[in-house]
């Protein structure tokens, strides 16, 4: 999609682009 998505890993969000 082009967009970056939010995952919550470790209490933490990582930037992680859509596959």
């Amino acid at each position: 999609d082009g967009k970056s998505v939010y995952l919550e890993i470790d209490d933490n969000r990582q930037e992680v682009g859509t596959t």
